[in-house]
């Protein structure tokens, strides 16, 4: 596979100063971050302005890029101090923002044009119409759901945008951008950087003896399918951890710049060793890893089983029952356990027995050995699992150990070229260039002259020139014009490409803070965000939805007391349409009025389904309210112009995550109307919100955590999807008159 596009991008994470590092010194192409404010990891130790500043001109000396994430949502009382914030990002020379709030990123657009724009996973892209509405709002690259396949990778990368996939790391079981179960058990939103991760706590199925991690998906590894992705056009890959150490950052991205240069490079054979695999298993992962839906519908090695944290690597078994803190141990290998080794003993049935550092490690017959000190009893047939080898950590940190950004000290080093002109009498003239950058040095001190005894040669001077010390640069290509018989002390030379060497680290760290500086950035504060709509009601429940859902609905309005002409019901389009006897919701034959929406989540087979009922489905529409929902970018793209030229009112859905009045400006401006706000802000007892839809299809209907709260699983069959819901949230019938006493209500039905 020749000829491949240089630019394709290995992108790694950094939730502090020595991750940045690490990632620089083996091989990453662009670093992604977080600042003090507005970042979905707002749990690492991310960067001040002042560090982020001098982690930026450490990369670009080296070529190496920094986006930084600005990927919440903000309420309008936020956006203002976001856009200054952007603005200072804008000046330090960042080279893009990763983006969710919809809002947000288009004031950033408006305020600074130039400035690169991603639009972040957490915006829920996974089709070609997301990627093309993407792009109109100004999004260079769009960082693709983590659910998608192959075939539907290679369906995005035709949009003329930059995709950007996850290829290793930690996955959620449930769409980015859409989940609500860290929030409503908790009050901590993922949407706000402050995930409490309760997808990775043990459950019980009800009705069973099973239990154990359901919710916890293994992390991804890609390291198999980087070629197929290549050629699927992704040209950026990702690899999450800003919460994983800085070793962690060493291993993986050292890993996948091994195999990406021999797909660049054009090789054909597989770069990755048997110790490679071993050595990212070893760093972290959760009982193995998943290629998650990348070939697969529905993975059987997506959850991570009996264990949702760092699973270690199986290093030997016990042969005796402990005594005086000692035990013999058979290793898989020689080199399984050594000293100062982390590790985990557990029992036949995998339960923790204890963990410990190998302080004392000694060889016995038979490739036995006997280690210590041991704080807790184990027993002859507990497992052995190395958590952390003393061995693999060390290598890494001599990877990037001697290596400070703020003392401008690093290993890796940009490659540059050097001219260099030695006449007799004149002043040496030298040439730096690195990339398009060129600085040109000329000492009117250092002149060559008539050498008496040994000259000057060519070599003399490419050995001094290669000297480039402690600076960023390595020299990689050297033209040298040499008069005859002349001579230059060698401390000249040293000068001049010393101060060479600083005049273009000067104009390189200059160059990079391209952009226009002292632009006005404010935001016009607006009304607090207010829902325009009065409190959505969800349910789940209406039977036999089919053949009685008339009687259904009318029920539920004589039990709040509420009129008719008071309520709204939302119900989902595709079964409204495969009912038998659809005609019976048409306008001229009830008198409840019926707004239909398309999920928010439509990947797969209900895309199908849209692309190919699109006319039908505004045929519909027409036929009931005239409006719709819509839950997704894609959406819009599918159905805006369309639904303009025939006069149907379109309507923003929660999917959107509409969560500020500047968010509420940009959909109008693409022709919706009003709509149901974010989830973000809808409390807790408003009946059986989606926690979490996944793509992950579950056998089990009801899960029970540690508290003994329940949660209902349901897939539904059509979309391809599992929704989790709370089943103890219910709606308080009674109230409802009281609430909405000057609103009205809308009832959604969610299958």
């Amino acid at each position: 596979m020749k000829n491949i596009d240089n630019k394709i991008e290995l992108l790694a994470p950094a939730g502090g100063k020595n991750q940045y590092i690490a990632a620089v010194e083996n091989g990453a192409d662009a670093i992604y971050l977080g600042g003090s404010f507005f970042n979905a990891r707002i749990g690492a130790d991310n960067f001040s302005l002042s560090e982020m500043e001098r982690a930026i001109d450490y990369g670009h000396l080296r070529n190496v890029k920094t986006y930084v994430t600005l990927n919440t949502l903000m309420g309008d009382n936020q956006l203002n101090k976001a856009l200054h914030y952007a603005k200072d990002l804008y000046e330090i020379g960042v080279d893009a923002l990763i983006i969710q709030d919809l809002g947000l990123g288009n004031l950033i657009h408006k305020h600074f044009p130039k400035f690169p724009l991603h639009l972040s996973t957490q915006a829920t892209i996974y089709n070609a119409e997301g990627i093309r509405l993407a792009k109109k709002l100004g999004y260079e690259r769009v960082v693709v759901a983590r659910e998608l396949s192959l075939e539907e990778i290679k369906a995005c990368t035709k949009e003329n945008v930059e995709i950007e996939t996850f290829v290793h790391g930690a996955i959620c079981l449930c769409y980015s951008g859409q989940c609500q179960f860290s929030r409503i058990l908790g009050g901590r939103s993922g949407n706000k950087g402050v995930c409490a991760q309760p997808c990775r706590l043990p459950y019980e199925i009800a009705k069973s003896a099973d239990a154990g991690f359901l919710l916890s998906p293994k992390d991804m590894a890609l390291i198999d399918n980087l070629d197929d992705l290549v050629k699927a056009g992704v040209k950026s890959f990702k690899i999450e951890g800003r919460m994983k150490s800085p070793e962690y950052v060493a291993q993986v991205v050292s890993t996948y710049r091994k195999q990406l240069d021999k797909i660049i490079q054009g090789f054909k054979e597989n770069a990755i060793t048997k110790e490679d695999r071993q050595n990212l298993l070893q760093i972290f992962n959760r009982n193995g890893f998943t290629e998650a839906f990348l070939k697969k519908g529905n993975p059987k090695d997506f959850l991570s089983g009996k264990i949702s944290k760092n699973n270690g690597v199986l290093a030997g078994t016990v042969v005796s029952d402990s005594r005086k803190n000692l035990i013999d141990i058979k290793p898989l290998t020689s080199k399984s356990i050594e000293q100062g080794d982390i590790i985990e003993i557990r029992s036949k049935s995998e339960e923790p027995r204890t963990t410990t550092k190998v302080t004392f490690i000694k060889a016995l017959d038979g490739k036995i050995l006997r280690i210590g000190d041991l704080k807790e009893k184990v027993f002859r047939g507990d497992k052995i699992y190395r958590m952390i080898s003393e061995e693999q950590m060390k290598d890494l940190r001599r990877t990037f150990g001697e290596a400070d950004f703020d003392k401008g000290r690093g290993l890796k080093k940009a490659p540059i070229s050097m001219e260099i002109n030695l006449s007799k009498d004149l002043p040496v003239e030298l040439t730096l260039i690195d990339g398009d950058l060129q600085v040109n040095i000329s000492d009117e001190e250092i002149i060559c002259s008539e050498a008496l005894n040994r000259p000057i040669t060519e070599a003399d001077v490419k050995k001094q020139l290669e000297k480039t010390g402690d600076s960023p640069f390595y020299l990689e290509k050297v033209k040298v014009d040499l008069g005859e018989n002349l001579y230059l002390p060698l401390a000249s030379l040293n000068k001049i490409r010393r101060e060479g060497l600083e005049k273009l680290s000067e104009l390189k760290i200059s160059f990079s803070k391209k952009y226009e500086r002292g632009i006005k950035a404010t935001y016009e504060e607006k009304d607090a965000f207010l829902e325009e709509k009065g409190l959505e009601f969800w349910f789940s429940d209406l039977e036999d939805f089919h053949s009685r859902p008339v009687k259904l609905l009318e029920e539920k309005i004589k039990a709040t007391g509420l009129k008719s002409e008071e309520i709204q019901y939302a119900l989902p389009i595709y079964d409204l349409m495969q009912s038998e006897n659809r005609q019976i919701f048409y306008k001229e034959n009830s008198n409840i009025k019926i707004i239909p929406y398309i999920e928010n989540l439509t990947k797969g087979r209900m895309d199908l389904w849209l692309r190919g009922k699109g006319d039908e489905i505004l045929d519909f529409v027409e036929k009931l309210e005239g409006k719709l929902y819509l839950g997704n970018l894609g959406q819009v793209e599918m159905f805006s112009d369309k639904a303009k030229s025939r006069g149907i009112e379109l309507l923003w859905d929660y999917g959107l995550n509409v969560y500020n009045n500047e968010t509420k400006a940009l959909l109008k401006s693409l022709g919706l109307k009003t709509g149901v706000d974010s989830l973000e802000s809808v409390s807790f007892d408003v009946g059986k919100i989606p926690l979490m839809t996944t793509e992950y299809i579950m056998d089990y209907e009801e899960l029970i955590d540690r508290k003994g709260a329940k949660y209902e699983v349901s897939v539904n069959d059509i979309s391809h999807k599992t929704l989790i819901r709370k089943k103890e949230l219910k709606v308080d019938w009674k109230k409802i008159k009281e609430i909405f006493a000057e609103k009205s209500a809308l009832i959604r039905v969610y299958f």
